[in-house]
């Protein structure tokens, strides 16, 4: 009774993934897993392109289909392995362990270019900006890799939404000179 109190406090209601709290939990294990085993990760962040629209045009009840859409769609594309949340609202992410930046494009990839699939099979105008920092050195606080990994997200979404952007952190560079940024968009079909 009390593991089954502990999972609910941890997941999301509407799509069953990790919620913000259970998502936390996962990455301090993993950066924990990285300190001691040096087995890198990437953390992804999906923030949903126009979703507003559709709770304001379509109902909140499309709306919360949508996003269970995402959830059922996430999930399908990741690895048992990997730790899916929905962090709140139209944000989302997903911890790829023990994934560095040659193993994280593909399968993010594939992920965006089925969440756009999805979205254009039900006619809901939705893209995607997502965010991909991979981690490969020793963490010393949580609350950086999650900062950095919401700048390289929000990066796409302020310039040209619908892509990808990837990044490798960089020791001792302010996130504003770090290069390394790969920007990927993927059209609809």
């Amino acid at each position: 009774m009390i593991l089954a109190i502990s999972l609910d406090a941890e997941s999301d209601g509407l799509t069953q993934l990790f919620n913000h709290k259970g998502f936390h939990r996962r990455l301090v294990e993993e950066s924990r897993r990285l300190n001691r085993y040096k087995r890198p990760f990437s953390l992804v962040y999906i923030d949903l392109d126009n979703f507003k629209s559709v709770n304001d045009q379509l109902g909140h009840t499309t709306g919360d289909r949508l996003l269970e859409t995402v959830a059922r769609t996430i999930k399908a594309n990741t690895r048992p392995t990997d730790h899916s949340a929905r962090l709140g609202g139209d944000e989302f992410a997903i911890l790829m362990t023990e994934t560095d930046e040659s193993q994280v494009v593909t399968p993010v990839e594939k992920l965006f270019k089925e969440l756009i699939t999805e979205m254009n099979n039900h006619d809901w105008p939705v893209t995607f900006s997502v965010g991909v920092l991979t981690w490969k050195e020793d963490v010393s606080n949580i609350n950086d890799i999650i900062s950095e990994a919401d700048t390289v997200m929000y990066r796409v979404k302020r310039t040209t939404k619908n892509s990808i952007a990837f990044q490798t952190h960089i020791a001792g560079n302010p996130l504003v000179e770090v290069a390394a940024v790969d920007t990927r968009s993927v059209v609809k079909p």
